[in-house]
């Protein structure tokens, strides 16, 4: 059982020569001068990037601007992920009426990116082949993870799973026992079987970085790293030094079969970059709510770091809406990932590898990120009808190449796309705000041939029934979360408007909270994050927080302080490295506590739990008292008696380094609107700011109700619409259906309740 607590403090320790230091990439912020922010977004269909300026440095279309916040969106380009950065970055040089993306560019004080390409290589199965080496005796507690007639096992084949002796030699001697000559057959074996890149991972600590350091050496002395026929190796405690080998070796393996694809992909990307004149580094924004230079970014860090940058961006927008507990849906082009607020928290669970679910097994990888369930659902899903006639959608999708069929580009197979646009929720001339056109007769066609006709339905009613599924799979999926009473949802994403509401009363959820930005809530996140580096060691500090003895306070802080502070002079080279003073980091530490005979609650597994120190470093008259006290608190064991507490270990040290980065803008906090009915509702009509005339929409069973259209960006705000309506923008839609009303803020975004107009 692993717990966590925090705490949050400014350096006081530097190295003597740091202040002396100095960078090229130093973030020196003028409040006088222009900062203007790029985040973007790669997706599996559509990349989305959000630029904003908080002066008047950057100009628009020839004139000073006060400031501004632009977003759009673009079809990812999975071929060459340059390709899609550069489109949005061109459209944005257009929008502001720049002569070049040079011009643009010398004017961006930060670059961060995120990106769901790990996930899509582990999906697509495009890694490389792993062989593994590891310790006498595991491998077949490393294949027990899986299940038996499992032949797809995560990044490494079972053949490809060889056991080395090493173990430690006599007197000291760490490396005396590993067999130079065993270790150069088993690298031969896995060569021969078409390994590309090795991963040894050994069991142990402190011992296990010495042995995977000598076999690493052992196999680059045969296979020379200058040479033709090298091979890549990597030794598990780069990535990991955790207490638990299998998910040490997990990890590991992961971050081998998607590092050497995403390096490259990242690296293209930044020397374009550099090209066009940009000469800062590109930040990379990490799936645990954290950016860092390409060069410090390890794979397994990305995980689906899009989707998670989404959920931060939501805890922001929550803290504004004064929503303490709500569930997020984010529906992309490919997948929808589900996260959740409580009490004020992100909950962040450990990412299982891909089948987990249909084999019952779990492995695990050795990091916690905020997604809950991620789920082969989105606007590019095709649909299709199983062996047992019924109507099938997902995991497969069209991605944005050759797309849904209404895009008219080769897609054979009906999307939920193709139904949003046959139920009227989409304009097909206003898609992607004109960009893109519509083909609805050709979706209702293959529609019909495809799913109407086997299924006696109309076209209409399949696409009302593929909707309806949508809804439902990711409905259950909310519902295997212990809800809050009156629990909202922050429905996102380009899908989350036409299904918002459904799936709030599906799940029981109490209203819909909806954003203009939501489209792009993974830059949005991303946008609202700092440069943080993390750096951990592990220990064996035990002690019982109910220990009333300064003897044993002075010797767990003597030893606490003994390991931050290399930790801490670590954090001050990294971050010098990142262009920051000393002077302007904040650390933050963690305490990983174990105990093997406190029950686990689901109070103590959250992370993290915070604790505040004074500072960073312990002081043991005044940090050891209210140590304990944290660690009752944490345990809930206050009230138990002393003789009757067990043993608490601190197994893991946490330090986190963070360098403010420029934001952009969080939505200021809007207008306490009333959700009663006071607020007058908006008249439609040709006088309406907004109104944009009526629409035929399916509601099912046959029936069709005509619905006002409104566009987003000129409604009259604040103010209260009635449905059923749509409320259309450039990069989403809106659908409000009978008997529910929104009311807008200033800053035009919504709550849609159901309401009794009777």
């Amino acid at each position: 059982m692993k717990h966590h607590l925090k705490s949050n403090s400014l350096s006081t320790e530097l190295p003597e020569d740091f202040a002396s230091q100095s960078d090229r990439w130093c973030f020196h912020l003028n409040p006088g001068s222009s900062i203007s922010v790029v985040d973007i977004d790669i997706g599996g269909t559509f990349t989305d990037i959000i630029f904003s300026s908080r002066s008047s440095g950057i100009r628009q279309n020839g004139t000073s601007s006060k400031g501004f916040f632009k977003f759009l969106k673009v079809e990812t380009t999975p071929h060459d992920l340059g390709h899609c950065v550069r489109d949005a970055l061109e459209q944005t040089v257009q929008f502001l009426g720049l002569p070049d993306l040079r011009n643009l560019l010398a004017q961006v004080e930060t670059i961060r990116l995120s990106t769901s390409l790990s996930t899509n290589l582990l999906l697509e199965h495009k890694g490389p082949r792993c062989g593994l080496l590891i310790s006498k005796d595991w491998k077949t507690k490393y294949l027990a993870q899986y299940a038996p007639n499992e032949q797809d096992i995560p990044f490494v084949e079972a053949n490809l799973v060889v056991e080395v002796s090493a173990e430690m030699g006599s007197e000291g001697n760490t490396n005396s026992s590993i067999s130079e000559e065993d270790v150069r057959h088993k690298t031969h074996f896995l060569l021969e079987q078409g390994a590309t890149v090795i991963v040894v991972s050994l069991s142990g600590t402190e011992k296990a970085v010495q042995q995977e350091n000598e076999i690493k050496r052992i196999i680059h002395k045969y296979y020379q790293q200058h040479c033709l026929g090298s091979v890549p190796v990597l030794t598990a405690t780069q990535v990991n030094n955790g207490f638990d080998y299998l998910l040490k070796t997990n990890t590991a393996l992961f971050n081998a079969y998607c590092q050497r694809d995403i390096t490259a992909h990242f690296y293209k990307i930044e020397d374009y970059l550099r090209q066009e004149g940009y000469t800062r580094p590109l930040l990379v924004v990490n799936s645990s709510g954290e950016t860092a230079r390409v060069a410090k970014t390890k794979a397994v860090q990305t995980i689906n770091s899009g989707a998670a940058a989404g959920i931060f961006g939501v805890s922001k927008l929550a803290e504004v809406h004064h929503c303490s507990n709500l569930v997020s849906v984010d529906i992309g082009g490919t997948s929808t990932e589900i996260g959740m607020l409580r009490s004020g928290k992100i909950k962040n669970v450990r990412p299982a590898f891909l089948g987990a679910e249909t084999t019952g097994r779990s492995p695990l990888l050795d990091i916690t990120f905020p997604v809950l369930s991620t789920l082969g659902i989105g606007g590019s899903s095709t649909a299709n009808i199983n062996n047992a006639g019924n109507l099938v959608l997902g995991p497969e999708s069209a991605g944005a190449f050759p797309g849904p069929i209404c895009y008219d580009l080769g897609g054979s197979e009906p999307t939920l796309t193709d139904a949003y646009l046959i139920l009227g929720y989409l304009d097909p001339q206003y898609y992607l705000g004109g960009k893109k056109i519509l083909h609805i007769k050709t979706a209702q066609k293959i529609m019909t041939r495809q799913l109407a006709l086997p299924l006696n339905m109309s076209c209409e009613e399949v696409a009302f029934q593929l909707k309806s599924k949508a809804v439902e799979l990711i409905g259950n999926e909310i519902k295997k979360i212990e809800l809050q009473t009156e629990t909202p949802l922050f429905a996102l994403g380009g899908g989350g408007g036409c299904l918002g509401v459904d799936l709030a009363e599906y799940a029981g959820l109490s209203a819909v909270y909806v954003f203009r930005q939501s489209s792009v809530f993974g830059a949005f996140g991303s946008s609202c994050m700092n440069i943080v580096h993390t750096f951990e060691s592990q220990t064996n500090l035990r002690i019982s927080p109910h220990s009333t003895q300064q003897n044993d306070g002075d010797s767990v802080c003597r030893s606490l302080n003994e390991t931050i502070i290399p930790l801490q002079h670590k954090a001050f080279q990294n971050m010098r490295s990142e262009g920051f003073s000393a002077e302007s980091i904040r650390f933050e530490l963690e305490l990983e506590l174990k105990s093997e005979s406190i029950q686990e609650t689901e109070k103590s597994v959250e992370y993290p739990d915070k604790i505040d120190f004074p500072n960073i470093i312990f002081w043991s008259p005044r940090d050891w008292p209210l140590l304990l006290q944290k660690i009752s608190t944490h345990f809930d064991t206050e009230n138990l008696p002393q003789d009757s507490f067990p043993e608490v270990q601190i197994s893991k040290i946490i330090l986190k380094a963070t360098g403010q980065l420029p934001h952009s803008e969080i939505t200021p906090s809007p207008v306490d609107l009333p959700l009663d009915g006071n607020l007058p509702p908006v008249i439609s009509g040709t006088g309406c700011s907004g109104y944009k005339g009526g629409r035929s929409i399916y509601v099912g069973n046959g029936r069709r109700v005509k619905a006002k259209v409104y566009e987003w960006d000129l409604l009259s705000v604040p103010g209260k619409y009635f449905g059923p309506a749509v409320i259309e923008s450039p990069d989403t839609a809106l659908w409000i259906p009978e008997k529910h009303s929104i009311v807008f803020d200033e800053q035009k975004n919504g709550i849609i309740q159901a309401v009794n107009r009777a």
